[in-house]
Parts: C-alpha cells; sequence; structure tokens
C-alpha cells in the first residue's frame, strides 16, 4: 500500500499578471515527492522550473501569481496560506537551496550568525544554543573545524564550502521536503560531486523528500527516483528514472538524452533539437513542442492539445506516445 506523497501539485497554473490578459507561465503542472525519495525536474532555461519551486515555498515575485491548481504538503494545502501561516511552514517544514550558495549568503555576517538566525527565528533557541545548532549544522555538511568557520564572512569561503553553508541553513529547523534548485552548477566537477553525495546522506539520515531541479541528465541519473521533464511552461513526460532512460516516449525527453556524450557514441554526431523554445505569447495551440518535433502531423499535433497519457510507469504529453520508437538519436529519425 502506497503512503500519501509529502508534497502533491496539482495542475498548476502560474500566471503572470498583465493589464490586458494573464499569460500562463506553467500550465496543469502536477508533480508528487514522497518522504526518502528524490523527484528530478528537467528542462532547458526557461521551461518554468524554478517558478514551480518559488510557487510550492510561497516566494513567487509580484508580478506573477497562481492563476489554478493545488498545493498540498503533508495533506495542508498551501495555495490560499496567510503570509504568516507560510513563515512558519518555511524551515521548519520546507526549505530551498539556490543555485549560488556565495550571492545566497549575506556579505555583511558571519556564516554561522545567519545559520543561527534561522534557527532563533522558526524553533525560537536562544541566542548561545541556535548558534550551537549552527555549528553542529556546519559539522554535519563536512565543514571542517565547524566552530572556528562559524566566525567568519562568506568571502573567506570557496564555492562549495557557501553551498554546504547553504544546506546547513535550509536544514537547520529540519523541515521534511528540500527543493534543489540546480544546486551545483556553479561547481566544478569534483566538488559537484561532493555536494551531491552530501545531499544523498543527508536526505537518508533525515528521510528528506527532495525536489531536485536541473538541466543535467546525468545528475537526474545519479540523483533521482523519479524525473519529470518540463517544456515551455508543461510536463511533457513524467517516469521513474530507469524507465525515463530506457523507454523514453516523448520527443523534447529523446532530444535532452540524445544531446549527453556517451563512450558508446564515439565518431557518431550527437542528437540536438532544432529552433527554440517559444516565447510566451507565441506558444502553439495544440502540442507545445510540435514546431521543433521531428514526428509532428501538421494539423493534428499543432491544433490539438495532447492528452497525459497513462502508460505503466510513466505518463507523456503526446499523442503520438505509443507508436513512435525513440530509442535512436532524433538525427537519426525512424521511417
Amino acid at each position: 500500500m502506497k503512503t500519501a506523497p509529502l508534497l502533491s501539485v496539482s495542475n498548476l497554473t502560474i500566471q503572470l499578471r498583465s493589464s490586458s490578459m494573464p499569460l500562463a507561465l506553467t500550465s496543469d503542472v502536477s508533480l508528487e515527492v514522497r518522504s526518502g525519495s528524490t523527484l528530478g525536474l528537467v528542462g532547458e532555461s526557461g521551461s518554468g522550473k524554478t517558478m514551480t519551486s518559488l510557487a510550492i515555498m510561497g516566494l513567487l515575485p509580484f508580478a506573477c501569481r497562481i492563476g489554478a491548481g493545488s498545493i498540498r504538503l503533508g495533506g495542508r494545502e498551501l495555495i490560499g496560506m496567510s503570509r504568516e501561516e507560510l513563515s512558519t511552514l518555511q524551515a521548519t517544514e520546507m526549505a530551498m537551496i539556490f543555485q549560488d550558495g556565495a550571492r545566497s549568503l549575506h556579505p555583511a555576517f558571519t556564516v554561522g550568525r545567519q545559520i543561527a538566525d534561522v534557527a532563533r527565528q522558526h524553533l525560537g533557541l536562544t541566542r548561545r544554543a541556535a548558534m550551537r545548532r549552527a555549528i553542529e549544522m556546519l559539522d554535519a555538511v563536512g565543514i571542517k573545524e565547524p566552530a572556528k568557520r562559524a566566525e567568519q564572512y562568506p568571502h573567506t569561503f570557496s564555492g562549495g564550502m557557501c553551498q554546504r553553508a547553504m544546506i546547513a541553513m535550509a536544514l537547520v529547523c529540519q523541515p521534511k521536503l528540500l527543493i534543489a534548485d540546480e544546486p551545483t552548477t556553479a561547481l566544478d566537477v569534483t566538488v559537484q560531486a561532493q555536494v551531491l553525495r552530501l545531499i544523498k546522506r543527508l536526505q537518508h539520515e533525515m528521510d528528506l523528500g527532495v525536489l531536485f531541479i536541473t538541466h543535467d541528465m546525468g545528475v537526474v541519473a545519479e540523483m533521482c527516483d523519479r524525473v519529470a521533464v518540463m517544456y515551455a511552461g508543461q510536463v511533457v513526460e513524467e517516469a521513474d528514472v530507469t524507465t525515463l532512460f530506457e523507454r523514453f516516449r516523448h520527443p523534447y525527453t529523446a532530444g535532452l538524452l540524445g544531446s549527453i556524450p556517451t563512450i558508446d557514441r564515439r565518431g557518431r554526431s550527437f542528437g540536438f533539437i532544432p529552433g527554440t523554445m517559444p516565447g510566451l505569447k507565441t506558444r502553439p495551440r495544440g502540442c507545445r513542442f510540435s514546431d521543433r518535433c521531428a514526428y509532428s502531423i501538421p494539423a493534428v499535433c499543432d491544433e490539438a492539445v495532447p492528452p497525459n497519457e497513462k502508460f505503466e510507469n510513466s505518463s507523456v504529453r503526446c499523442v503520438r506516445a505509443a507508436e513512435i520508437d525513440l530509442r535512436r538519436l532524433p538525427s537519426e529519425p525512424a521511417a
């Protein structure tokens, strides 16, 4: 018997406020994250990944609003909560790590104080107890001499150490859900691997549900249990990680996977996706990927909104998902 998901996002639409007609940044987005598991949210820049995460956290910019849908955390509906109610959930129930830890930390305060302030605000600890908690968290994320480092400023930390400090800050109140928004993008490969191992270890120790946002399919393969692929504001494919890599069904997913360098592709051309993602005002009426898709059927794919078809271990927004064979590079389409 399956347990209820920790996070459940259903039919989420995020709109850009406009004097004429609101523009949909995302449409009908549905996701689930369970305790102890990781859902990867992938797609190229502009696909709506970060906006979705900000909506979950209640951190949407003023120019944006939630037009429809539901966001439930531990069974509690977040949409419609007051700012005060959301504030009590941030850090204690859900937390977020951003891309660049060095830019996310305040340069005028010590690292330890910034972590301790979160513990004081949300856990009600005294100044001394909060600093002890901050030092414990710096030690937990693998920063050597944590008591000494807690008294130092962010500019004395390397990029990897800043990201570890951000993880410490996110987890200082022991939340149930962690949202990681491309947390290794600004790091070199060696440090990236260390941060990924750290997140996996802490997830196991704390039974965290993790929403991992990335554009790196290699990171997806290493970190995720399930994957949701976003394109132009919609989830176009969702599957467990093994199914996604071995039996992907959406042409956009095929394009992403076809661009990964592998040893067995030596001497062969890479797959690529022609064209660019459509803007908010130029999205096709039907399938949003239709103008870039080698398998698109004129007057069908560009006119009719594709249903979200269910398969054994996946769901796909493509009218041809059951008939086309995508287990080859997009540059070598099936006849």
